[in-house]
C-alpha cells in the first residue's frame, strides 16, 4: 500500500507539468499523454498486451531467480522513452513490447516508462533523495550524466554481475570501488555507435571497393586519409571536430585509464597515443574536410565521400538521392580489430538511492537486460535491414559496429568533473584542434585526475 502511495504521489508530481508526461506501457501501443489531474491506478495484473515469442532464446532471463510481485507497476524514468518501451509497429517496437512482456511475465510486474528531461530528472530525484521518498524504480540518463549522479549520490551501487553476458563498459562505470551502471543490452548501444558513412556512386566512380577493404582488414586511418586525396573541401564531413577527434582516439584502440585491483590509472601517453593525435590532426587539416554546419546533410546531398555521425542516423539518410554504405570506423593499423565510439547520449540504465526505488529495483536491473541480449541488438539490425540500409554488407558492418562498442570512464565522469577531462580527451582534443603541447597539458593535469579517482 505503501509503494501504491508513493507512485501515485510520483505520478501526480509529473502531471504537475504544462503538456503532461508521456508514459509508454509497453504495451506494444501509440503512447498517450496524461493531462488529466488524476493518475491511472497500476493494473494488478501487468499493463503488457506483447506476446512472449517461444523461438526466442531466453536463457539468461530463465536462470535469474524467478519472483512473483503480485502486480505491482515497476516505473523506468528516462529521459527517451522511445528507447525502452514500444510507441510503434516497426520490428525494433515490436522487440521492445515483447522484451518487456518477457520481464513483466517474469516477476508478475507491470512496467510503466515515463519520460522526462535529464535536468529534471536531476532535479525531482535530488528532492526525493533529501526527502527519502520513492521516485522511480528504475532511471536511464544520458551516459554523459552518470557520473554525476554517482558522485552526488543520487544513483546505488549495483549488486549485479558485471560479467554476465548482457553487460558490457563494467570498467567505465566503476568508481571509488563500486559499480554504478553498466551499458547493458537494454542501452542498445548500436544505435549511438559512430560509424562512417560513404557514397556509393562517388567511390565506384573511383573504382574503390571499401567493403573488400574492411574484409581484408586494410580499413585503417592511413588509408581513409588516401581516400581523401585530391578531394579539396568534398572528402568528408563530420558534426564537430572534438567527435572525430573522440572517434579516432577510440578507434585506435586507445582506452584513457586503466583499472587494476581496484586502482585506476591514467596512463595512455604514448607512442600510439601521439600517433592518433596526428592521425586526427592531418585529417581535419589536411582540405578535405567539407566546409558546413549541417554535416550530415552535405553528405546527403553529394557534397562529400564520408560521413562520420552515429548508426542511429541510417535513419534520416534513407531518403538520400545518391546510394551509400556503411563501414566501421578504420583501426589504428591493419589487420586489428574495431572499435566503436559511442555517443555521451547513450541511455544508461541506473538505480536511484535508498528509498527512492522499490527493493525489486536491482532484480529488474538485471531482467531488463538479460532479457534483451538475445533480442534487441538482432531487431536493431533486422530494422536497419529493412527500412534504412540498402545492401547487405552495410547490415553485416553495423552487427560489427555494434559488438564492437567502447566505453570509457573519461566520456562518463569527465563531462562533469574538469579534474578527469582535463588531462584525458580534453588535452586530446586541444592538442589535435588548438595544435598546444599534449605532453604539457597531460602531465600538467594528471595529478588533479589522480587525486579525484581516489578521492
Amino acid at each position: 500500500m505503501k509503494q501504491f502511495f508513493c507512485i501515485l504521489c510520483l505520478m501526480l508530481c509529473l502531471l504537475c507539468t504544462s503538456c503532461g508526461p508521456i508514459v509508454w506501457n509497453g504495451s506494444g501501443h501509440a503512447p498517450t499523454v496524461t493531462d488529466s489531474t488524476q493518475p491511472e491506478e497500476p493494473s494488478d495484473t501487468g499493463t503488457s498486451t506483447g506476446q512472449t515469442n517461444a523461438q526466442t532464446d531466453w536463457h539468461a532471463l530463465n536462470a535469474l531467480p524467478s519472483e512473483d510481485l503480485g502486480g505491482v507497476t515497476v516505473v523506468l524514468t528516462t529521459y527517451r522513452a522511445a528507447d525502452f518501451a514500444s510507441s510503434g509497429e516497426n520490428l525494433f517496437d515490436r522487440a521492445l513490447a515483447e522484451r518487456n512482456a518477457a520481464v513483466e511475465e517474469k516477476y508478475h510486474i507491470s512496467l510503466a516508462v515515463t519520460e522526462r528531461t535529464t535536468d529534471q530528472i536531476y532535479k525531482e530525484l535530488t528532492a526525493a533523495r533529501k526527502a527519502d521518498e520513492y521516485y522511480s524504480d528504475l532511471i536511464a540518463i544520458p551516459m554523459s550524466s552518470v557520473g554525476r549522479f554517482a558522485r552526488e549520490g543520487l544513483i546505488a551501487p549495483l549488486t549485479v554481475d558485471p560479467s554476465a553476458e548482457y553487460y558490457t563498459g563494467a570498467d567505465a562505470f566503476t568508481d571509488r570501488d563500486a559499480l554504478w551502471a553498466t551499458a547493458g543490452a537494454a542501452s542498445g548501444s548500436a544505435e549511438y555507435a559512430y560509424c562512417v558513412y560513404f557514397n556509393a556512386r562517388l567511390a565506384a566512380e573511383a573504382g574503390f571497393d571499401l567493403y573488400a577493404e574492411v574484409e581484408s582488414g586494410d580499413w585503417t586511418w592511413a588509408r581513409f586519409s588516401e581516400l581523401l586525396y585530391g578531394r579539396v573541401g568534398s572528402g568528408f564531413a563530420c558534426a564537430s571536430d572534438p567527435e572525430f577527434t573522440n572517434c579516432v582516439f577510440t578507434s585506435c584502440g586507445l582506452q584513457y585509464s586503466t583499472l587494476t585491483d581496484g586502482v585506476r590509472i591514467c596512463d595512455y601517453a604514448g607512442e600510439r597515443a601521439e600517433g592518433a593525435m596526428e592521425i586526427a590532426s592531418s585529417i581535419l587539416y589536411g582540405g578535405s574536410k567539407t566546409d558546413t554546419e549541417y554535416a550530415a546533410g552535405a553528405f546527403a546531398s553529394g557534397q562529400c565521400l564520408f560521413y562520420i555521425g552515429t548508426l542511429a542516423e541510417a535513419k534520416s539518410l534513407a531518403d538520400m538521392s545518391d546510394s551509400y554504405g556503411l563501414l566501421p570506423l578504420p583501426s589504428y593499423s591493419a589487420g586489428e580489430p574495431t572499435h566503436s565510439y559511442v555517443s555521451a547520449d547513450l541511455p544508461v540504465l541506473c538505480i536511484p538511492t535508498g528509498a527512492c526505488a522499490g527493493e525489486y529495483a536491482q532484480a529488474v536491473y538485471q531482467a531488463l537486460n538479460a532479457a534483451s541480449e538475445p533480442l534487441i541488438g538482432r531487431a536493431y539490425s533486422d530494422y536497419l535491414m529493412n527500412y534504412c540500409l540498402r545492401d547487405e554488407p552495410s547490415v553485416k558492418n553495423a552487427r560489427i559496429i555494434g559488438e564492437a562498442v567502447t566505453f570509457d570512464y573519461a566520456y562518463v565522469f569527465g563531462p562533469t568533473y574538469d579534474e578527469v577531462a582535463n588531462c584525458t580527451y580534453w588535452a586530446v582534443q586541444t592538442a589535435v584542434i588548438d595544435g598546444r603541447a599534449h605532453d604539457v597539458l597531460y602531465k600538467t593535469y594528471l595529478s588533479y585526475f589522480d587525486a579525484f579517482v581516489q578521492s
